[in-house]
């Protein structure tokens, strides 16, 4: 049985961090915490669909619309993933999560096929950013005076339409 978000406040005033939040399993994501009153800094390295993340999700509950930053980032940059989360964590605080969202997919294209350059930045972002990001994240998290949180790596399913 599952919990109506309006009676659902197991995330409400925590703060979560979201990466991919431009994406479509991240600005769900956002929504999802959005609805149960989460404050939500939202990361992404486009701008754009980062923006549309934010109009929706304002969109969706108007005057009850949960607190939402969004940083344009890049995770495989340890400076640019050092700079949204401390800007996240001075709005909101401590992070209590993170769904590290975050992912590429790569060129759909047989092995034989697919070139070490792709697969590099496959391994680049969804590896390696994805640690970069955790890392960062846990370091503020492990500082913390009082704290109760968890992070949570997700990969973004391949878009098979």
């Amino acid at each position: 049985m599952s919990i109506p978000p309006e009676h659902d406040n197991r995330f409400r005033g925590k703060h979560i961090i979201i990466t991919g939040a431009g994406g479509n399993f991240g600005r769900e994501g956002c929504i999802y915490f959005g609805l149960r009153g989460a404050k939500i800094s939202a990361l992404d390295l486009n701008k754009d669909t980062l923006s549309e993340t934010e109009a929706l999700l304002k969109s969706t509950l108007g005057s009850d619309a949960a607190p939402i930053q969004c940083f344009e980032c890049n995770v495989t940059d340890p400076e640019s993933v050092k700079f949204a989360i401390d800007g996240a964590v001075k709005e909101y605080g401590v992070p209590h999560m993170l769904w590290n969202n975050a992912g590429y997919q790569g060129e759909i294209k047989p092995t034989l096929e697919y070139s070490l350059s792709d697969f590099t930045n496959v391994m680049n972002i969804n590896v390696c950013g994805m640690f970069n990001v955790l890392q960062t994240v846990a370091k503020k998290m492990a500082t913390a005076t009082s704290y109760s949180g968890n992070a949570d790596n997700k990969q973004q399913e391949p878009n098979r339409s």
